[in-house]
């Protein structure tokens, strides 16, 4: 196994095509025009989290951006861009947790994403035979730069789980609105990460060697799936004001090293798979079905 370092940062996030939606045949020239440089993508996240009980969400986004702008930017500013390094390195989050704005800041000579999230009637989810209802919540303006409404089961409970269980087949249903056509999709959930081991430990609580690397081992998932890991400190350092976060990510290939230089003397490893598949839907120009499913390990040195 090899060590990883902090290295540069590449920014994975879901890219909306350069086309549009095609416009109305009763469309003035300008409205298709105007709808024409109007990208609109769907964006659905289920996440499933294993620590202390598992904890489960779904969030869907239907976005359309005004204008060319950069479309990586828009979907930071709605949250459903997640900032990744390179595969096999790793990246400090303090800074984003010190300004969170910053993600989204736009260059000072460009414009700032004009992004609605979209109106698209009822949304419900259905995994392993069992329909969970998204309930519609509506988005204030942020500087005139958001509006509109995001579709998300309550917020994360135990028993949510059990609505949005691993391996399992899952089947959105969007009713259709002014802003979106009917459609379905269909998307396969990856298992949990099984067999997990840290430090050759089992355990929800390990204990790893002073001064060394933290050695994880799972049951190998997909090709296409990726590992992340969240590196959080649970005692502050003398002269810290928050516990820093480190982001590693690696191929869910089932082998992987947090170099010793990245660890505190205790904190948590939250260890992701990540499983994506993409779809096309009536008036949707570029969608994502995104499974973000987790184990937290706590750790403490010898």
């Amino acid at each position: 196994m090899r060590s990883i370092g902090l290295l540069a940062t590449a920014v994975l996030v879901v890219a909306l095509p350069a086309f549009g939606c095609s416009a109305n045949v009763s469309a003035t020239p300008e409205q298709a025009d105007a709808e024409a440089s109007s990208p609109t993508a769907a964006v659905i996240v289920v996440q499933r989290t294993i620590g202390d009980g598992t904890r489960g969400e779904a969030v869907a986004r239907f976005i359309r951006v005004r204008g060319r702008q950069d479309q990586g930017e828009a979907l930071r500013v709605v949250g459903a861009a997640v900032d990744f390094p390179a595969l096999g390195t790793c990246l400090s989050l303090t800074t984003f947790d010190k300004n969170p704005s910053a993600l989204a800041a736009p260059v000072a000579h460009e414009p700032a994403p004009s992004v609605q999230l979209l109106d698209v009637g009822a949304v419900s989810m259905e995994a392993n035979g069992v329909q969970t209802q998204l309930f519609a919540r509506q988005v204030p303006d942020v500087v005139d730069l958001v509006s509109g409404v995001v579709y998300a089961t309550p917020a994360p409970r135990i028993t949510d789980a059990e609505f949005l269980p691993a391996r399992g087949r899952y089947v959105l249903r969007v009713a259709g609105a002014h802003d979106a056509d009917a459609f379905v999709v269909t998307a396969s959930a990856p298992g949990d990460l099984a067999e997990l081991r840290v430090a050759g430990q089992d355990g929800r609580v390990v204990v790893l060697p002073s001064g060394g690397a933290a050695d994880l081992a799972w049951e190998p998932g997909a090709t296409d799936d990726m590992v992340y890991v969240d590196v959080n400190a649970t005692s502050l350092t003398q002269g810290s004001t928050h516990a820093p976060t480190i982001r590693c990510a690696f191929t869910d290939a089932g082998r992987a090293t947090i170099a010793a230089a990245l660890l505190p003397d205790d904190g948590t490893l939250s260890i992701h798979r990540v499983h994506r598949e993409r779809f096309r839907a009536p008036r949707i120009d570029s969608g994502e079905m995104r499974f973000d499913f987790a184990k937290v390990v706590s750790f403490s040195r010898r």
